[in-house]
Order: C-alpha cells, then sequence, then structure tokens
C-alpha cells in the first residue's frame, strides 16, 4: 500500500472513532517487508521474503481508554 493509502486508511478510522461517540481517538499503522539470503560456503542455501502489517487504534471516552489490534487492515466489503 503507498502511503497516502495508509494514511488515508488511518484517518478514516479515527473519524469513525469519533462519529462513535470518542473523545479522542489515535491510529497507528505500519507495513514492512524484509528479504534474506543466507550463504555458506560461497553457495546460496536459502532465500527469505517476508512482508507484515499492523494496525492499533486506542479510543478515549471521557477518561477511559480501549485499545484494539484488528487481525487485518482491510475495510468490510
Amino acid at each position: 500500500m503507498s502511503q497516502n493509502h495508509l494514511l488515508e486508511l488511518a484517518s478514516d478510522v479515527v473519524k469513525r472513532a469519533l462519529a462513535s461517540g470518542a473523545t479522542d481517538a489515535e491510529c497507528t499503522i505500519a507495513e514492512g517487508e524484509e528479504f534474506t539470503a543466507n550463504v555458506r560456503m560461497r553457495e546460496l542455501e536459502n532465500l527469505k521474503e517476508a512482508g507484515s502489517r499492523g494496525a492499533g487504534l486506542r479510543i478515549l471516552v471521557g477518561r477511559r481508554t480501549g485499545r484494539r489490534t484488528p487481525q487485518t487492515c482491510r475495510p468490510k466489503a
């Protein structure tokens, strides 16, 4: 996902939380990729490529705080 899309997604999540009655809300979204190559005795032993994406939401209603970490970062269809 592009940075703009992630920013729009986080902004939408905060807007929905505020519209649902939250006093304040914050959303964090992280995305990353990793590539590893292992070489043994000048021979390529294995390659590994991995990607990850995560999100977190913190909502405040008055003095109460709630946190949520969803299983997916995709909006419902």
